[in-house]
């Protein structure tokens, strides 16, 4: 029941903030708003809520049986735009940043490849691709929150002098906790996928607390992306206060 919760709060929230970047991309043409959707809808839609429901009504050799590469490549495509999200929008200028991004690149694109090449994406379930396949992802998703806490504290301190948007500077700290949310809870996923037996369900503890971050992670980023009136507003109430003190 956890499980379902959070696969469901985590896949609907992304598709409603993936829809909203959408349609910001579309009247604004700018590369923010489009990687970001692109993430979201591979990470939150195709892969969580896709693998979900493929993993349960798809099985191996039947005529339906390519849709089993989907969520991968939803997961692929997502992680890959927030190679270039992280790079290009927190150290545009950095070769070091740069060259991290194209790393993630190759191991992300290297491993779907090798799958696509073999015929079969049961190969990522197996060691050494799923432990390496996870790494990828835990490591983009821990690395874009790194970089948005990094960038909270110097927009907290200017918060701090009037000169920046209480809302964009918690849109950076709500960011920062749901990749880092999302990644944590990856990293759990991992975790139940490698102690389980075939056929068996993970473990209790893994699946409450995957449902725990992934819930927590749906909540960052609908918070990010469509902040209800009333808490854009305490938030506005909270930042005046912070500057006055």
């Amino acid at each position: 029941m956890l499980v379902w919760f959070a696969v469901l709060a985590f896949s609907v929230f992304s598709s409603m903030a993936a829809l909203r970047l959408l349609r910001l991309w579309w009247r604004t043409r700018q590369l923010p708003e489009l990687l970001i959707a692109i993430l979201i809808l591979g990470v939150g839609t195709i892969a969580v809520g896709g693998n979900f429901l493929i993993s349960r009504l798809v099985t191996s050799g039947t005529p339906l049986d390519a849709l089993r590469f989907l969520p991968s490549f939803g997961a692929g495509a997502g992680m890959l735009a927030l190679c270039i999200f992280t790079w290009r929008v927190y150290r545009a200028g950095s070769a070091i940043a740069c060259s991290v991004a194209c790393a993630f690149a190759l191991g992300i694109g290297g491993v779907f490849g090798t799958a696509v090449y073999s015929g079969s994406v049961d190969i990522l379930a197996h060691p050494p691709y799923r432990e390496f396949n996870y790494a990828m992802y835990v490591g983009v998703m821990l690395w874009s929150s790194g970089e948005a806490f990094a960038y909270w504290g110097p927009m907290r301190r200017r918060l701090k002098l009037q000169l920046v948007d209480p809302v964009v500077v918690n849109r950076v700290l709500l960011w920062g906790l749901a990749t880092g949310c999302a990644g944590l809870g990856i990293a759990i996923g991992a975790c139940g996928a490698i102690m389980q037996a075939p056929g068996e369900l993970p473990p209790t503890w893994v699946s409450a607390t995957f449902a725990l971050f992934g819930s927590v992670s749906a909540i960052g980023f609908w918070l990010t992306f469509k902040p209800p009136v009333a808490y854009a507003q305490w938030i506005e109430r909270r930042g005046a206060a912070f500057a006055s003190s």
